[in-house]
């Protein structure tokens, strides 16, 4: 398969061999359980997101936006800086 400039971008570099591309992410998803106050939001959550937030554009891809949806009221603060 051809390397695609959107979706074969590193988002989150987990460690020296292993990456989530913006393919992986979206053909594979993400699930993350976990009971209240179990650290989703704050840990693989945050991670997550911040890292689709953060990849830097050039002159070919522009960087990535979202839409976060919540119960908690201040939750969305997390993401806006």
């Amino acid at each position: 398969m051809a390397k695609d400039p959107v979706l074969d971008r590193v988002v989150l570099q987990l460690s020296d061999t292993d990456c989530l591309t913006f393919r992986a992410f979206t053909e594979g998803g993400c699930l993350t359980l976990g009971g209240l106050g179990a650290g989703k939001t704050s840990t693989v959550g945050e991670t997550t997101a911040r890292s689709l937030l953060q990849v830097p554009s050039d002159k070919n891809v522009r960087p990535y936006g979202g839409l976060i949806l919540s119960v908690k009221s201040d939750e969305p603060a997390r993401f806006s800086d």
